[in-house]
């Protein structure tokens, strides 16, 4: 039986869709992680059994370079401000996540459920010997994710 290899995808490649609309400028997405904490104990006959505990779903840190956009910071601002009455969640995004190949089609999409704003960089340190360009990031809890299996790309 042959196997046909497949090149990995790139981590550069990549695009976060917000309302609708990719995310301009999006330069780092951090990692997607759940982990899920290991229940040990011991039966009658002293074996060790492990079940699965609760699962964290980790924060993710995503950066884009400083613009006029203000998507970011009226989103950020939902969280905080004291008009907001946690009653109805308006705080809360449902975004998606693609991964692209090299011709630029999504070959994994994920579904992130119920993201809000925990912290917001709106402007770094700055520093007037420095060439490096101003990174606004946004730091998303999230209530879970989901993979998309419908994708049918060929490589």
């Amino acid at each position: 039986m042959s196997v046909t290899p497949y090149d990995p995808y790139k981590t550069f490649r990549f695009q976060l869709i917000m309302d609708g609309d990719p995310v301009a400028g999006l330069k780092t997405f951090g990692e997607l992680k759940r982990t899920t904490a290991v229940n040990k104990y011991r039966d009658a006959t002293g074996t060790e059994i492990k079940t699965p505990g609760n699962t964290d779903i980790s924060s993710i840190v995503m950066g884009r370079g400083a613009t006029q956009n203000k998507q970011f910071i009226e989103w950020a601002d939902k969280v905080y401000s004291s008009t907001n009455t946690h009653e109805q969640p308006s705080y809360k995004k449902d975004l998606t996540l693609e991964l692209m190949n090299n011709q630029g089609q999504a070959v994994q999409r994920y579904f992130l459920h119920n993201c809000w704003v925990s912290e917001f960089t709106t402007l770094p340190a700055l520093d007037a010997e420095s060439n490096t360009i101003a990174i606004e990031q946004i730091k998303l809890e999230l209530e879970g994710y989901t993979r998309d299996t419908s994708l049918n790309v060929s490589e």
